[in-house]
């Protein structure tokens, strides 16, 4: 197509952009997509210019939104190619943070998107659109955050972006990175008390007090919250309140495919279980918890390639509920869960995994050795995550494990030491990939399956056996075959 020739039309195209930017944070979807897909009108009709690239990234979002992900991925992919044709530097970091929030991850596993995020973040700082910089860098922590990659070389990444946030005003975005990079510190034990967020970084009275018409920023800062609370104990009341909290403050870009969605369904339906097996009123906790499930379901069948393993834990969880599954089935479920996780290379939900087995064994079954087997691998994998809070409760509530040298031995030898682009090497072959593709679908069959010795687990039910899904050494032996999905022979 031609380029524009009229100014007035590129100016309009300007100030719609604009529009839509500044409805993002308000939490007005609907108007945001509106004003983008009107900039994007003009463009088709009158030409080309460099703000088309942005307003076809968020038509590729529209079509995300409307359940067709194979479309809304081709449509990013064109505004990315038409990047290249205006030599824009500030468009051209508007439009790939979009596509990086919105489209590459329904496709593609859910790692690629570090680099990209760090590439566009320094070209949003050279071309002086400091705000677009700080949505990158936001993506780039939110996404180190739910691989769950090692958390101390992303501190030393805070520490530094930090300092040079701190030159420029503060904006919109700039609220979201503080809110989640003082949970990181509050989940590494940098805070004195770690269920209240506050500390160097954010005070927790003073910072919703400044946010309280920025929706985004104050789900953030819940979001975050509950996470910390929900990883820290499931069992006390700061995880009702912090859930309370959350779920009064409604979904950001609601109907969006924005990538955090599926880690605000995976939390929301894990606290809506935790909750419901203290709580007399379930119907409430119920409806959240079918709901999650069903949306993380919903891509995972439209091929996203990175959320089976959530979606296991969820169906785990779900099954310890039942009252009609008995203990074969639930320790089925979770072990289903445990491998995917780790062959997936989420250390830190392989953790959630085996921890919650553990309680389920401690505390429904009253089986201690099983109890102590599942414990003593997630101690290894929350040290290797770098989750020093966590570890610190945990110490206090079973010091026997923390005493225990078998349980600290062999920690961080390998992915304490690596990032994310060094973990996801592509150096299998397509017989490979076809095989552990085979691996995912069984896994899944599995998961709702009752048979006896489905699990490497169930072989001897009287003594526990090493298994591959919650051993940190096998956790290591895996990266080596990295899985990224379950579709991800079609998709690499």
């Amino acid at each position: 197509m031609p380029e524009c020739e009229d100014e007035e039309i590129r100016f309009i195209t300007h100030t719609l952009n604009y529009l839509a930017h500044a409805c993002f944070f308000v939490n007005q979807p609907n108007l945001m997509i509106v004003a983008y897909v009107r900039g994007l009108s003009l463009s088709l009709k009158h030409g080309l210019n460099r703000y088309t690239s942005i307003c076809l990234s968020m038509y590729a979002c529209l079509l995300g939104s409307m359940g067709d992900f194979d479309a809304a991925y081709e449509a990013g992919n064109m505004a990315y190619k038409l990047t290249g044709r205006f030599d824009s530097i500030e468009c051209k970091a508007r439009t790939m943070a979009k596509l990086y929030c919105f489209t590459k991850h329904l496709k593609e596993p859910l790692h690629q998107l570090l680099d990209g995020f760090l590439k566009y973040y320094e070209e949003g700082m050279e071309g002086g659109d400091t705000e677009k910089a700080i949505c990158n860098i936001t993506g780039y922590t939110q996404v180190y955050l739910f691989l769950g990659l090692p958390l101390e070389p992303l501190l030393q990444d805070l520490e530094r972006y930090m300092e040079q946030f701190e030159k420029f005003e503060k904006t919109s975005v700039s609220f979201v990175f503080n809110a989640f990079s003082q949970g990181i510190h509050c989940l590494c034990g940098k805070t004195s008390d770690p269920y209240v967020l506050s500390g160097d970084i954010i005070k927790e009275t003073t910072f919703l007090q400044d946010v309280h018409d920025n929706a985004i920023a104050r789900w953030a800062f819940h979001f975050m919250k509950l996470y910390v609370a929900y990883h820290l104990n499931q069992d006390i009341p700061e995880l009702e309140h912090a859930a309370q909290a959350f779920w009064t403050q409604g979904v950001p870009l609601k109907g969006t495919p924005i990538f955090f969605l599926m880690n605000y369904a995976f939390l929301n339906g894990m606290a809506a279980m935790a909750l419901e097996a203290k709580k007399r009123r379930k119907r409430k906790y119920r409806k959240i918890r079918e709901q999650s499930i069903a949306l993380i379901h919903t891509w995972e069948k439209k091929g996203v390639p990175w959320v089976s393993h959530m979606l296991l834990i969820l169906r785990a969880e779900r099954d310890r509920l039942n009252p009609k599954k008995g203990q074969r089935e639930v320790k089925a479920a979770y072990d289903a869960a445990i491998r995917m996780a780790s062959r997936t290379g989420y250390v830190n939900d392989c953790a959630l995994a085996n921890e919650r087995c553990a309680r389920y064994y401690f505390h429904e079954v009253g089986d201690d050795g099983w109890g102590l087997f599942y414990l003593k691998k997630a101690v290894k994998l929350y040290k290797e995550w770098g989750a020093n809070a966590k570890l610190d409760q945990l110490a206090v509530e079973f010091p026997s494990v923390g005493q225990d040298p078998s349980s600290t031995d062999s920690i961080g030898k390998v992915s304490g030491t690596i990032r994310a682009r060094e973990r996801y090497k592509k150096t299998a072959n397509d017989k490979h990939f076809a095989k552990i593709c085979d691996l995912c679908s069984q896994e899944m069959r599995n998961s709702s399956s009752s048979v006896y010795g489905s699990s490497a687990f169930l072989q001897n039910s009287s003594e526990p056996v090493q298994s591959e899904g919650g051993s940190s050494s096998s956790l290591q032996c895996e990266r080596s075959k990295l899985l990224v999905g379950s579709r991800v022979a079609a998709i690499l």
